[in-house]
Protein backbone atom coordinates (compact mmCIF):
# COMPACT_ATOMS: atom_id res chain seq x y z
CA UNK A 1 0.00 0.00 0.00
CA UNK A 2 3.12 2.43 0.14
CA UNK A 3 3.14 3.69 -3.04
CA UNK A 4 -0.12 2.20 -4.73
CA UNK A 5 -2.19 3.87 -1.35
CA UNK A 6 -0.51 7.25 -2.02
CA UNK A 7 -0.91 7.79 -5.81
CA UNK A 8 -4.45 7.81 -5.93
CA UNK A 9 -4.62 10.52 -3.08
CA UNK A 10 -1.92 12.44 -4.65
CA UNK A 11 -3.82 12.16 -8.38
CA UNK A 12 -6.95 13.66 -6.87
CA UNK A 13 -5.38 16.49 -4.89
CA UNK A 14 -3.89 17.52 -8.05
CA UNK A 15 -6.33 17.31 -10.17
CA UNK A 16 -8.61 19.46 -7.76
CA UNK A 17 -5.24 21.91 -7.05
CA UNK A 18 -5.23 22.30 -10.53
CA UNK A 19 -9.40 23.15 -11.34
CA UNK A 20 -9.21 25.31 -8.25
CA UNK A 21 -6.46 27.48 -9.17
CA UNK A 22 -7.57 27.60 -12.41
CA UNK A 23 -11.31 29.06 -11.43
CA UNK A 24 -9.20 31.07 -9.30
CA UNK A 25 -7.06 32.98 -11.59
CA UNK A 26 -10.28 33.14 -13.99
CA UNK A 27 -12.01 34.74 -11.41
CA UNK A 28 -9.27 37.06 -10.14
CA UNK A 29 -8.69 38.01 -13.49
CA UNK A 30 -11.94 38.39 -15.32
CA UNK A 31 -14.43 38.38 -12.66
CA UNK A 32 -17.67 39.93 -14.87
CA UNK A 33 -16.84 36.47 -16.92
CA UNK A 34 -16.41 34.56 -13.85
CA UNK A 35 -19.69 35.25 -12.38
CA UNK A 36 -21.67 35.68 -16.00
CA UNK A 37 -20.59 32.00 -16.10
CA UNK A 38 -19.75 30.46 -12.98
CA UNK A 39 -21.07 32.36 -10.27
CA UNK A 40 -24.54 33.76 -11.28
CA UNK A 41 -25.68 34.37 -7.42
CA UNK A 42 -26.97 38.13 -7.61
CA UNK A 43 -25.38 40.95 -6.68
CA UNK A 44 -22.22 41.05 -8.50
CA UNK A 45 -19.44 42.59 -6.43
CA UNK A 46 -16.70 42.61 -8.56
CA UNK A 47 -14.15 42.62 -5.38
CA UNK A 48 -15.77 39.73 -4.10
CA UNK A 49 -15.47 37.75 -6.95
CA UNK A 50 -11.58 38.59 -6.98
CA UNK A 51 -11.77 37.85 -3.82
CA UNK A 52 -13.11 34.47 -4.25
CA UNK A 53 -10.65 34.14 -6.82
CA UNK A 54 -7.66 34.61 -4.61
CA UNK A 55 -8.81 31.88 -1.92
CA UNK A 56 -9.26 29.82 -4.56
CA UNK A 57 -5.70 30.21 -5.64
CA UNK A 58 -4.34 29.21 -2.08
CA UNK A 59 -6.48 26.43 -1.94
CA UNK A 60 -5.44 24.83 -5.03
CA UNK A 61 -1.76 25.85 -4.12
CA UNK A 62 -1.90 23.92 -0.79
CA UNK A 63 -3.29 20.86 -2.36
CA UNK A 64 -0.62 20.70 -5.47
CA UNK A 65 2.18 21.40 -2.53
CA UNK A 66 0.99 18.81 -0.80
CA UNK A 67 -0.06 16.14 -4.06
CA UNK A 68 3.20 17.14 -5.68
CA UNK A 69 5.95 19.03 -3.98
CA UNK A 70 6.27 17.84 0.13
CA UNK A 71 4.92 15.41 1.83
CA UNK A 72 5.07 17.93 4.86
CA UNK A 73 1.03 19.09 5.71
CA UNK A 74 2.51 21.83 7.29
CA UNK A 75 5.15 23.30 4.70
CA UNK A 76 1.89 22.80 2.23
CA UNK A 77 -0.64 25.26 4.44
CA UNK A 78 2.01 27.95 5.24
CA UNK A 79 2.81 28.25 1.55
CA UNK A 80 -0.20 27.29 -0.07
CA UNK A 81 -2.24 29.81 2.64
CA UNK A 82 0.34 32.50 2.35
CA UNK A 83 -0.04 32.01 -1.65
CA UNK A 84 -3.65 33.02 -1.76
CA UNK A 85 -3.04 35.58 0.66
CA UNK A 86 -0.44 37.60 -1.50
CA UNK A 87 -3.38 37.13 -4.30
CA UNK A 88 -5.94 38.33 -1.86
CA UNK A 89 -3.44 41.47 -1.60
CA UNK A 90 -4.13 41.74 -5.61
CA UNK A 91 -7.48 41.39 -5.39
CA UNK A 92 -7.12 44.53 -3.32
CA UNK A 93 -4.91 46.60 -5.65
CA UNK A 94 -7.29 45.33 -8.75
CA UNK A 95 -10.57 47.26 -6.56
CA UNK A 96 -8.58 49.88 -4.47
CA UNK A 97 -10.80 52.58 -5.85
CA UNK A 98 -14.06 50.27 -4.27
CA UNK A 99 -13.93 51.30 -1.12
CA UNK A 100 -12.46 49.56 2.03
CA UNK A 101 -9.13 50.60 4.02
CA UNK A 102 -6.36 50.56 1.43
CA UNK A 103 -4.13 52.22 3.91
CA UNK A 104 -4.82 49.28 6.27
CA UNK A 105 -5.60 46.75 4.47
CA UNK A 106 -2.69 46.19 1.86
CA UNK A 107 0.13 46.41 4.72
CA UNK A 108 -1.53 44.07 6.64
CA UNK A 109 -2.55 41.26 4.15
CA UNK A 110 0.89 41.73 3.22
CA UNK A 111 3.01 41.21 6.07
CA UNK A 112 0.37 38.05 7.06
CA UNK A 113 1.22 36.86 3.61
CA UNK A 114 4.92 37.73 3.99
CA UNK A 115 5.14 35.71 7.48
CA UNK A 116 3.11 33.00 6.34
CA UNK A 117 5.49 32.12 3.09
CA UNK A 118 8.32 32.63 4.94
CA UNK A 119 7.37 30.05 7.82
CA UNK A 120 6.54 28.21 4.92
CA UNK A 121 9.58 28.04 3.28
CA UNK A 122 11.45 27.76 5.69
CA UNK A 123 9.83 24.68 7.34
CA UNK A 124 9.87 23.35 3.87
CA UNK A 125 13.61 23.68 3.68
CA UNK A 126 14.15 21.92 6.98
CA UNK A 127 11.89 18.95 5.56
CA UNK A 128 14.13 19.00 2.73
CA UNK A 129 17.39 19.02 4.53
CA UNK A 130 16.33 16.03 6.54
CA UNK A 131 15.56 18.23 10.12
CA UNK A 132 12.50 17.05 11.81
CA UNK A 133 11.66 20.32 14.00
Amino acid sequence: MAQGGRSFPQVIAAIAGFTFSGFGIWALAAPSSFFDNVALFEPYNEHFIRDIGSFQIGLGATLMLAALLTSDALAAGLIGVGLGAMMHIVSHFLSIDAGGSPAVDIPVLSILGALLLAAGIMRWRQIEGGVRP
